[in-house]
Order: C-alpha cells, then sequence, then structure tokens
C-alpha cells in the first residue's frame, strides 16, 4: 500500500515536472517569435503629437513596406521633451530596439555627442539639395555627418485677422509693434498673447529668438539686448499681455486654446498651421513671420532624422526613400511647414498658410549648435519661469544669472 502511495506521488511529480518544463519550452519559443517578429520591423522614434502629422508618416511608412523585400516600418510616437530620457532608459536596460529617431535639431548635437547615431555617407546630390547649408552644422560632429535635416518648422505669428481689421491694426513688424497691438486688441475675458511654456525648449527657443532678433546673443545676454528682452517679457505679463497660465501650455495645448476664440495673437511652430486647419474658424487666421527689431526673426528651427547604432541594414534604405522629394512634399504641405530641400514646394494650404513664406528663407538664420543645449535650455527657461512668476524679479538681475550659467554651459559644451 506504502508502495502505491509512493508512485503515486512520484508519478504526481514527474507529470509537474513535465508540465513545467512544457510551460518554458512554449514560454522561450513565443519569446523568440517575438524577437522574429521585431527583427521583420524598423522601428522610427518620432516626436509628433498631431494625429494628421502621426498619420502621414505612417502613410509613407507602409508605402516603402508594400514593396517586395522591405520591412515593415513601425513608429512610436513621443514627445519631443522625452526623447532623450527614452533613448537613455533604454540604452541603460539594454533594450534599445529604435532603429531610426526624429528630434529637434536643438537636440540632436547632443544625441550625436551621447554616442547614439551611427556615422551615415551622404552621397553630393543629397548634400546639395538642402537650400540652407548651415543646417548641416546640427548633424555634424568632427567633420562627420551623422543625421539628415528633415524639416523646418519655424516659430511664426498667428493672429485672429478679423480682430486685427476691427482695430485698424496691421500685423506686427517690431517687438514695440507686437506690444502696442496686444494693448489694442485687449479685451475681458480673451488673452492677448499666447505663448507656450510647458516644455523648456519652446520658452528658451521664443526667448533666443526676441533676444536674436534684438541684437543679442548668448555671450552678451548680461549686456542690454538680454536685459531688455526679460523687461519686455516681465512687462507684457504685468500688463496682462502674457497670462501666467501660459507656462502650462505645451504648442498644441495652445493651438487649441487659439482655435477656439480665447487667444488674440500667438507665437508658435509653424506647423501649428496644420491644427488650426481644422478649426471653424480658420479663415480668420493670419500667420506671418515673428517680429523684429534690426537682425531679423527667421530662424530654421525643425527636425533632422539619425539612424542609430545598432539600426537593422535596411534603416538606411528607407531614410533614403523617406527623403524623396514626393515624400517630402507630402509631409511639409499635411503638417503645414516648410522644407529643408529646395526642390520641394510649400503650397498655400486651404485658408491657412505663411505669408511671405520666401522670405523666411531669404534671410533665414540657422542657430549655432550645442551639445548642452538641454542644460542651457533649462537655465533660460527658468529665467523666464522667475521674470514671470515673481513679482519682485530683477530683469537685470535675471539676465547676469542666466547668461552665467549658460555660458558655463557653452564652455563645457
Amino acid at each position: 500500500m506504502k508502495i502505491k502511495k509512493m508512485l503515486i506521488v512520484l508519478a504526481g511529480i514527474v507529470l509537474i515536472a513535465f508540465l513545467w518544463i512544457y510551460l518554458r519550452f512554449l514560454g522561450s519559443h513565443k519569446i523568440e517569435k517575438e524577437k522574429e517578429m521585431e527583427a521583420e520591423a524598423i522601428s522610427v522614434m518620432a516626436p509628433y503629437e498631431v494625429k494628421q502629422y502621426q498619420t502621414v508618416l505612417k502613410e509613407i511608412g507602409e508605402a516603402y513596406s508594400q514593396k517586395s523585400g522591405n520591412k515593415k516600418i513601425e513608429f512610436e510616437f513621443i514627445p519631443e521633451e522625452n526623447i532623450k530620457k527614452e533613448l537613455l532608459l533604454r540604452n541603460l536596460n539594454k533594450k534599445n530596439e529604435v532603429d531610426m529617431v526624429i528630434c529637434a535639431n536643438t537636440l540632436m548635437p547632443e544625441l550625436i555627442r551621447m554616442g547614439f547615431f551611427q556615422e551615415l555617407s551622404v552621397d553630393q546630390n543629397t548634400h546639395q539639395r538642402v537650400r540652407q547649408q548651415t543646417l548641416w552644422n546640427s548633424v555634424k560632429e568632427n567633420g562627420k555627418i551623422y543625421g539628415i535635416p528633415f524639416t523646418c518648422d519655424p516659430y511664426v505669428l498667428f493672429y485672429r485677422k478679423d480682430r486685427m481689421e476691427e482695430k485698424n491694426l496691421k500685423c506686427p513688424e517690431t517687438w514695440d509693434e507686437f506690444e502696442k497691438c496686444g494693448k489694442s486688441m485687449q479685451k475681458l475675458g480673451i488673452k492677448s498673447i499666447g505663448i507656450p511654456g510647458r516644455r523648456e525648449d519652446d520658452f528658451s527657443c521664443i526667448f533666443r529668438i526676441m533676444l536674436y532678433s534684438s541684437g543679442g546673443n548668448f555671450l552678451s545676454m548680461d549686456q542690454e539686448a538680454g536685459i531688455q528682452t526679460f523687461e519686455r517679457i516681465q512687462r507684457m505679463v504685468r500688463q496682462n499681455l502674457i497670462d501666467r497660465e501660459m507656462i502650462n501650455y505645451t504648442p498644441k495645448d495652445l493651438a487649441v486654446e487659439f482655435a477656439e476664440g480665447k487667444i488674440n495673437m500667438m507665437i508658435n511652430q509653424m506647423s501649428m498651421s496644420a491644427l488650426l486647419r481644422e478649426s471653424d474658424a480658420a479663415s480668420e487666421i493670419g500667420v506671418s513671420r515673428l517680429p523684429d527689431d534690426v537682425a531679423g526673426s527667421g530662424f530654421l528651427y525643425g527636425e533632422n532624422v539619425g539612424i542609430m547604432q545598432d539600426a537593422d541594414p535596411q534603416t538606411e534604405e528607407f531614410l533614403a526613400f523617406l527623403i524623396r522629394k514626393e515624400n517630402s512634399e507630402k509631409i511639409i504641405n499635411e503638417m503645414g511647414i516648410l522644407s529643408p530641400f529646395s526642390d520641394v514646394t510649400y503650397t498655400n494650404t486651404g485658408k491657412i498658410y505663411l505669408e511671405n513664406r520666401e522670405e523666411i528663407f531669404e534671410d533665414a538664420k540657422t542657430m549655432e549648435t550645442y551639445a548642452t543645449w538641454t542644460r542651457m535650455s533649462e537655465d533660460i527657461a527658468q529665467g523666464m519661469y522667475e521674470i514671470i512668476e515673481e513679482y519682485r524679479a530683477d530683469p537685470k538681475e535675471t539676465a547676469r544669472e542666466v547668461h552665467d550659467k549658460v555660458r558655463i554651459s557653452i564652455m563645457e559644451g
């Protein structure tokens, strides 16, 4: 009887062991299958949060995948401010399965310095297609090329044409006119001027434009142009031209408020015109270059595209497909932006388009590139937050403090 019980227990143990081994086999087989499926796709990380932008990229990816022998293209859309953090985290966890990254040209030099991208062999034709050759500066390190300019998405001025006409106003051409225009359009319950401040990069880029267009630069922020820029921002906040709530707005949040008629003018990236085209007020919205004082305000912000170090070998082929003339035209006209390529035409899409757009390229500037831009933008944005939120903030002192921090970051870069 004891022997019979022992045999039953032994049989049970053997059965459990067999089931455990079988389940382990199924699990490992599933993991291998998932890895095989991942290997059959090219993964692209991109910063676009607006649905229209995501759709056009997916359509181009599908067009590529339909050709015989081409892999599937999978897009992962991550907010711009999280791209660096996400890449670092995945690299730390040894799970960096991304093949291609589209990111802001302000961020690209830092990611190159950190070793994320592989060197690219760019042919002469592609090199010459880029209309502003200085755009290559943000994808270069020690003479080597690690990416390609992908879009030009400058900050522009959106304004309510109907409200300007009511006050017999014209689109402001200088920062003083910008302030006066904001005052003239003030109305209870409606914000005069909107600036996206939630993301440090947006806040610091807008400050940079105001500073440089007034004749200043990062190495002279503690001088007249830098102090006056902080004074102007503080003055517009105190006069209720700029609402303190703006520090909580992303470019998309701001565009939605503007589309609903809650803001008269906003400084935002040109790509927001695609979102505004869907609004009921589209016919009453104007888009113009930003005001300036002495040095122009057309700066070619936008995105670059790079290939990761351990990317699928076919990624380079997809990159060539992505920047083809017909695909570049599809991207910029759907997003309502400009192209870095001279053979790509921007069309006046619908009722919202940039006025005198060719002037942007005639005297457009590309900013100096910095491998420490993330830290620099944090310091600049912090100065902006201080000026906006602290009533006793001294613009001269703020300019000096920010200047010292930014200068150190530039030297360390």
